[in-house]
């Protein structure tokens, strides 16, 4: 890494590597301090997380995730035509959306349905993907963390 680029970000390669391993290790510890210092994190996550935010950006180029799919499944909601806002959040899902409200609201769904695999599932998924590390979605990332330790322990007590 040249120190240039450092400089740029405004961050230690040593304070990187700290939050690297708190990334790691104990991740509601990283998504609360993205929320408490998010300037500092959100400089090393540019640095971090070049890729993610480059996927992210791809993404848009496809047209806005928002319009696309949450726009359409808040619609959905309003008519209380659950079931196509469910098929909705489910193809954005699919196809990797990166707004952790999107996760959120199919796994509410689901939960609602009993259907507690596919909440957890979603929530999985969620964390399956690099955009939970950016810190812009850390208040989505911690209710989604929360919903799938409850989800996996209700999931355990039932079997």
């Amino acid at each position: 890494m040249h120190e240039r680029q450092l400089i740029a970000y405004n961050i230690s390669v040593e304070r990187l590597k700290q939050i690297e391993k708190e990334l790691n290790t104990d991740t509601k510890k990283y998504l609360q301090n993205c929320r408490n210092n998010y300037a500092e994190y959100m400089m090393a996550a540019q640095h971090l997380f070049s890729e993610t935010y480059k996927k992210m950006q791809k993404i848009d180029e496809r047209g806005d995730p928002w319009t696309k799919y949450n726009l359409i499944a808040t619609q959905l909601k309003k008519e209380g035509n659950t079931e196509q806002e469910i098929e909705i959040l489910k193809k954005a899902v699919s196809e990797n959306i990166y707004t952790p409200g999107t996760y959120r609201r199919l796994a509410i769904l689901h939960e609602k349905n009993k259907d507690f695999k596919s909440a957890y599932n979603v929530c999985k998924k969620w964390f399956d993907s690099d955009y939970w590390k950016i810190p812009n979605m850390a208040v989505g990332s911690i209710w989604l963390l929360k919903k799938l330790e409850k989800l996996k322990e209700k999931l355990n007590n039932s079997s």
